[in-house]
């Protein structure tokens, strides 16, 4: 398997770029594709930040719904947010 390696100062730089967003709002737009299920740009509330992955909440299919992402998925672009124009 080829690709990319992705050092651990990735994670600090998108933890941070988190975290600013997370000052001006606590609202993100997730967009993931996951085998069959695929989601575009579900409106999320950052619950937490840590060293690896944020926790969020979103309202899906009329049911509130708590998720991790980690930060790999977001780098790898398996789960795309649309504030961090990565």
């Amino acid at each position: 398997m080829e690709g990319k390696i992705i050092g651990y100062e990735r994670f600090g730089e998108l933890k941070n770029m988190l975290i600013e967003h997370a000052r001006e709002s606590a609202f993100i737009h997730v967009s993931l594709r996951n085998g069959r299920n695929r989601i575009k740009e579900a409106k999320s509330k950052i619950v937490g930040i840590y060293d690896r992955f944020i926790c969020v909440e979103s309202r899906i299919n009329n049911y509130d719904e708590s998720f991790t992402i980690n930060y790999i998925d977001i780098l790898t672009k398996n789960v795309i947010i649309k504030e961090l124009n990565l």
